[in-house]
């Protein structure tokens, strides 16, 4: 492989690089792991996701097995176990995922540190998306690639990464190494277009910016993997991840405006405070698969998620986002601007009622959404230098 022509006609194989998905759960972080590689796939890249290591007897279906049971012969317990039980419960549902959607190469070990001889067969790195260059979330190292620092013979790919929050702080924190390994990089590009300005600053190359990988995909990508059960037809979906008395107010006024019940994630309830049992539990918390489900099928979807966000658009459910500073607010709004719905923030109870009465354009959106995917696929392709 040259790395300045693109690939031979010898298959290269790559390692995609972003919060391992059978140790990170999270439902946006898991869905764009999996977008991003049915994308590679798409474009006919051999590709494995980075993963942590695990020991036999300690997969995620083994485990639901197990707490299943163990919840199953449970009685009346104190709020504090419930939610200990709950969170083991949705964790485990969760990484269920990555274990049968995801084709995984175990690089990490447990402490998510690169395991000796990681890499050593791959051609190509994509490190992205999501926010692995955010340093207060990650050993930025690792996602500059440190770990094949030697290597000449490789391409090294950012692709659509997030800075998050510490975006403007970017540059002026990178250490001397930090900023070495980024001068390595054979393409860079960002996932926020206000980050740009900051990655230029010490980067080399043209930084770019590129679509989330799940906005790679077609809907139907996204049907494939919806499951069944807990279905919020008819209804509020409430995701939050969050959670405040200010947004628990302002899901009540959506209630309220548009005569409708809510459904929250079971997530993001704490049973100390709020009605939960056993029952419930296991009834109502959701896989990947069946989350999905939960945002297609609503009628209205409140949110501070990025990727609550984006599953709303993908889904063309009407939404309203409260937007999560501490996240990173640039995140979101970006994401908004791209689609024209800026209008859909909320940040008090006096825009409900504008935004419940706001319609969506959906068929401009979706045309939007067919721009960003070919933007992305086509700058993918070019430079992997498939024809």
């Amino acid at each position: 492989m040259n790395r300045h022509t693109g690939l031979t006609s010898r298959k290269a194989s790559s390692l995609v690089l972003t919060f391992p998905p059978n140790d990170n759960a999270n439902y946006g972080g898991m869905l764009q792991a999996w977008a991003m590689q049915q994308a590679l796939n798409s474009l006919g890249l051999p590709n494995q996701v980075a993963g942590v290591r695990r020991f036999p007897g300690t997969s995620a279906r083994i485990k639901l097995i197990v707490l299943t049971a163990y919840a199953s012969f449970l009685g009346s317990t104190s709020p504090k176990a419930l939610n200990v039980i709950h969170e083991k419960i949705l964790r485990q549902r969760m990484l269920l995922f990555a274990e049968q959607h995801i084709e995984l190469d175990a690089v990490f070990d447990r402490k998510r540190l690169i395991r000796p001889g990681s890499g050593k067969k791959y051609d190509i790195f994509i490190v992205g998306s999501d926010q692995v260059w955010r340093s207060d979330y990650v050993n930025l190292d690792t996602y500059l690639l440190d770990f094949v620092t030697e290597r000449t013979d490789i391409f090294r790919i950012a692709y659509a990464v997030s800075l998050g929050a510490v975006a403007p702080s970017f540059d002026s924190t990178l250490t001397a190494l930090q900023y070495e390994l980024l001068q390595k990089f054979t393409s860079v590009s960002v996932r926020e277009p206000s980050s740009v300005q900051y990655v230029s600053k010490v980067s080399p190359k043209m930084v770019d910016w590129q679509p989330d990988p799940t906005l790679l995909l077609d809907d139907s990508c996204f049907e494939s993997i919806i499951e069944k059960g807990n279905a919020s037809s008819g209804q509020v979906f409430s995701y939050v991840l969050d959670h405040t008395a200010q947004k628990a107010q302002l899901v009540q006024a959506f209630e309220q405006k548009l005569n409708l019940q809510s459904r929250p994630e079971p997530g993001g309830e704490k049973p100390a405070t709020s009605k939960i049992s056993i029952k419930k539990i296991l009834n109502e918390t959701n896989s990947v698969g069946q989350w999905l489900k939960s945002i297609a099928d609503a009628e209205f979807v409140f949110t501070d998620s990025y990727h609550g966000c984006i599953f709303s658009i993908i889904f063309n459910t009407p939404f309203a986002v409260f937007v999560n500073e501490t996240r990173g607010a640039a995140r979101i709004m970006d994401l908004l601007h791209h689609f024209s719905l800026e209008g859909r923030v909320v940040a008090n109870e006096f825009e409900v009622a504008n935004i419940c009465s706001a319609k969506i354009d959906w068929p401009a959106v979706n045309d939007q959404r067919r721009l960003l995917k070919q933007k992305g696929l086509t700058y993918l392709s070019a430079l992997l230098n498939f024809k």
